[in-house]
């Protein structure tokens, strides 16, 4: 199929990530729900990771996307962190074609407000981003439109090795497609969600997380509800594996499959 040449050079530029990295980390990756934490000041942040998605009847005749996510962060002020990431996108087709090409590129802005104190009060960081619509619109790589938004972040650490996070987001213009994945319809989207993290043991690290997007409609169809089990594992004092698992409702993919690499160099 299509994806395999894709697998292949994910595994190249993984490869390369690894013997290039020279710093540790445990990111928030897999899980979309976000953390506080900005890079570092001069530091480099990157990720790297393969997602593959069973889709829904209604998105036929595509049947299955795998998504390569790239993207990179950099630190500034020990406050802020600029980041940009890309997806390449590949969609298997029941019965035509199937097509494949970069998706639309996204660049954020990350500020963080206030650093935990411990008890109930929690680390605050504001993410401002637009996505901007690089990918092919009739091949349903792209969305077509600009999309922009803002995302408050909450992180309390609850214990030495477990945390509690939670994000509200709104996209104010756009959608929140990646390819075929995401809710169709333009305008404002109101997302949140909430992520659970235990450390197992000193590489170990393994959590839960909820998320819900809502869109304007008053329909399932504009609607998603998504619920993801992962682990992270240091591979070294260098580099971070994740992976998770993802059961979706209403539009969002009935499953997906993500693994990937977490790297600071």
């Amino acid at each position: 199929m299509a994806y395999l040449g894709a697998i292949a050079r994910i595994l190249l530029l993984v490869s390369i990530v690894l013997l290039g990295a020279s710093a540790e980390a445990f990111g928030q990756a897999p899980f979309a729900t976000d953390d506080a934490g900005v890079t570092d000041a001069g530091r480099w942040h990157m990720e790297l990771f393969l997602v593959q998605s069973g889709l829904r009847e209604r998105d036929l005749p595509a049947q299955a996307q795998t998504t390569f996510i790239a993207s990179t962060a950099y630190g500034l002020f020990g406050w802020l962190e600029l980041g940009v990431d890309a997806p390449w996108i590949e969609v298997d087709q029941a019965g035509e074609p199937d097509y494949a090409g970069i998706g639309d590129v996204n660049l954020s802005a990350k500020f963080r407000l206030r650093d935990s104190s411990g008890g109930l009060w929690p680390a605050v960081a504001i993410t401002a981003a637009i996505e901007f619509p690089t990918g092919d619109e009739d091949k349903g790589l792209g969305s077509g439109v600009f999309d922009y938004g803002l995302n408050l972040v909450g992180d309390w650490t609850l214990t030495q090795s477990s945390s509690l996070r939670a994000n509200l987001g709104i996209l104010f213009a756009g959608n929140s497609l990646t390819g075929v994945v995401g809710l169709k319809a333009d305008g404002e989207i109101v997302a949140g969600s909430l992520s659970f993290t235990q450390a197992l043991s000193e590489r170990w690290e393994a959590g839960i997380e909820v998320r819900r997007a809502e869109g304007q409609a008053d329909a399932s169809s504009d609607q998603e509800l998504i619920a993801q089990a992962g682990a992270r594992f240091a591979l070294n004092d260098q580099v971070t594996l994740a992976a998770g698992v993802v059961r979706g409702w209403s539009v969002a993919p009935e499953w997906q499959f993500q693994v990937g690499a977490i790297v600071d160099p």
